[in-house]
């Protein structure tokens, strides 16, 4: 990416029996499920081939950037398919595909030192993101894509979303609806659109 300078019912008393006590871990639960399937604390994880360390990972970065979860795996998807050692013919760079013109600065303001590492990677592309502070998220997707400088040309003259904007949108809208609690599934692993040619060579 280039970047210049993204209820409750009470558990029922028993005929001459204490009323059962409610495992602390359920809050607000039925009383069937509050009894008798005691919830565990569980990672809610996503379906898609991003190990779990990596994901809870994620998770953080995007709270701690602002950055919508689903809004950084559906970049992930479109840039590199979570391949997190590929590089582009342009130079582009892991799993986000950091260009490289901006590893300098990156390094620098984040504390990076390996681009390639998968954890530093998302790190970089989820704090570009998050400088794109743009209600609308086109908005955003045009300016990690683009560079800021070329998305303000074209929201001059009246575009204000481009077919990668729209494609990450809408896997956005697909991750909002399937995200799973627990191990992942192998069988359920949808197929993965191959990341297009959507690559930026300039800074801004």
């Amino acid at each position: 990416m280039i970047l210049g300078l993204s209820s409750f019912a009470a558990c029922p008393t028993a005929p001459q029996q204490a009323a059962p006590q409610k495992p602390q871990s359920v809050v607000n639960l039925p009383v069937s499920v509050a009894l008798y399937e005691p919830i565990v604390d569980e990672p809610v994880y996503y379906d898609v081939p991003l190990e779990h360390p990596l994901q809870d990972r994620l998770f953080d970065l995007c709270g701690e950037y602002g950055v919508p979860v689903e809004m950084a795996l559906a970049v992930m998807e479109q840039e590199s398919r979570f391949q997190a050692d590929v590089v582009s013919e342009g130079g582009d760079q892991g799993l986000f595909q950091i260009n490289p013109v901006n590893n300098e600065w990156l390094q620098e303001t984040l504390g990076l030192d390996d681009i390639m590492e998968p954890m530093q990677n998302m790190e970089a592309g989820i704090y570009m993101l998050s400088l794109f502070d743009y209600e609308d998220p086109h908005k955003r997707l045009m300016a990690y894509n683009c560079g800021i400088g070329r998305a303000k040309e074209l929201w001059e003259t009246g575009v204000t979303r481009t077919s990668y904007s729209e494609e990450v949108a809408e896997r956005m809208n697909e991750y909002g609806r399937t995200k799973k609690v627990g191990k992942i599934n192998e069988q359920d692993k949808s197929s993965f659109t191959i990341c297009g040619e959507n690559r930026r060579n300039k800074r801004y």
